[in-house]
């Protein structure tokens, strides 16, 4: 292993960045979210050794998001940076939800249906309204 400022950094917390350059570069590149750039700041320096209350100060947060993204990123060490990269890394999960009630093709069927003319769906009804249906707010 070579020095951290060339490719890979391993401090006491176990974190490894076999490559500083591509965490570096997300940080300072001007289309990643302000959210991703301050967790790539967050584990840039865990790595350096910082402990997770020096880390919170300097970024002005609670140790809550320090210690989340600190445990995050070993976790996912063991999976190469070709296989998932560091922005992937820092991206938020997914999160539970209700499962749609319908699928994406019904979804399709009811907006091409809402954008034509009612006469073209065999509707009794010159134009849609609120109650019985969707008003196409866009050019169809």
């Amino acid at each position: 292993m070579s020095c951290g400022h060339l490719t890979g950094l391993r401090n006491l917390s176990g974190i490894y960045i076999s490559n500083r350059n591509t965490i570096e570069s997300l940080v300072k590149r001007h289309s990643v979210s302000q959210q991703i750039a301050l967790r790539a700041r967050i584990v840039l320096e865990v790595a350096t050794g910082k402990n997770s209350q020096e880390i919170a100060k300097k970024f002005d947060i609670s140790l809550a998001p320090v210690r989340l993204w600190q445990k995050r990123w070993l976790e996912l060490q063991g999976i190469s940076i070709t296989d998932l990269s560091a922005e992937e890394r820092l991206a938020d999960l997914a999160r539970p939800g209700t499962p749609a009630r319908i699928s994406a093709d019904q979804l399709c069927q009811i907006v091409a249906m809402a954008c034509e003319k009612p006469e073209a769906s065999g509707r009794p009804i010159s134009h849609w309204t609120a109650p019985r249906g969707w008003i196409c707010t866009e050019r169809c």
